[in-house]
């Protein structure tokens, strides 16, 4: 099979699965702050579906892409390019992986009723370990846009670390007659913060990807 370049697409799927869950936790909050709802699981029901959607997307493309890559540049090229471009694929797909993962789980825990800490852990780590590739890409220069690339990754990691927090408050409000405590609001807050800046630096950079990555395919 040749290879295509799809990352500009990979790029808008992470936008998308952004999107909705900035739009549905949103959503949840002004429900349960407005209207008084406690059963916020029923309200998350409404968007696993196109969450369920991308990130079996995700995890299809995930391993087309890691066992298509590394590709060979030719002979024309520097060893060292061709070492740093062979490698592009553990910088990206390892943790769109990680992210498509996690987005199935959430979306098998919300449909099942199970805890979503459990998923909330399995965040945790992936956005450490997110975090931590994106800082070593920017240290090794791996990207035509490394601060960029850095930004994403830092508030993609964010998002995952911040997201156990937030599903500790989904799993213990609908059973508490308080409202949310204020620490855990700022949390909340700390969360929206970070996916928008997500939302925002992946699509930069997959807009500015389409034109270069139109241009590889075979």
């Amino acid at each position: 099979m040749a290879f295509i370049d799809d990352l500009a697409f990979e790029l808008f799927t992470l936008v998308f699965a952004g999107v909705i869950l900035l739009y549905m936790t949103l959503g949840v909050y002004y429900d349960y702050s407005k209207k008084g709802e406690r059963n916020l699981e029923e309200h998350m029901l409404s968007g696993v579906g196109p969450l369920a959607v991308v990130g079996i997307v995700m995890i299809l493309m995930g391993l087309y892409s890691e066992m298509t890559w590394p590709l060979s540049l030719g002979s024309a090229v520097p060893a060292a390019v061709e070492a740093k471009f062979q490698s592009y694929n553990i910088l990206f797909y390892d943790p769109y992986m990680f992210a498509g993962i996690v987005i199935i789980s959430y979306v098998i825990s919300v449909k099942l009723k199970y805890k979503l800490q459990y998923v909330g852990i399995l965040a945790l780590f992936a956005g450490i370990f997110a975090i931590d590739y994106g800082y070593q890409g920017y240290l090794l220069n791996m990207t035509s846009e490394p601060l960029g690339m850095l930004l994403m990754y830092i508030a993609f990691g964010a998002v995952g670390i911040l997201s156990f927090p937030v599903t500790l408050i989904v799993d213990t409000v609908p059973g508490s007659k308080e409202k949310i405590w204020k620490g855990w609001m700022i949390l909340l807050v700390l969360f929206w913060i970070a996916l928008l800046g997500a939302i925002v630096a992946t699509a930069y950079i997959g807009l500015s990807a389409i034109p270069q990555h139109l241009l590889t395919a075979p």
